[in-house]
């Protein structure tokens, strides 16, 4: 999908760009957007599954040393 930032067109043609360069680098740009807002995305996705990796083997641990505590010695 090609996705076009209309503001970043209007103002190179405002700026008396070529209308065929101000297309492609409002293009390029948001090609560039797309591709942020999914690493944004997956970065995000990959913090929320460690801290809750992370908060279940803290909670198991925490089990562990628990029983490990009671038992007799």
């Amino acid at each position: 999908m090609a996705l076009m930032l209309s503001e970043v067109y209007d103002a190179l043609r405002a700026a008396q760009v070529p209308e065929g360069v101000a297309r492609d680098a409002a293009h390029a740009l948001g090609e560039v957007s797309a591709d942020v807002r999914l690493l944004k995305w997956m970065v995000g996705t990959n913090v929320v599954v460690t801290v809750a990796l992370l908060g279940a083997i803290g909670g198991l641990y925490g089990i562990l040393f628990s029983i490990l505590g009671r038992l007799p010695r």
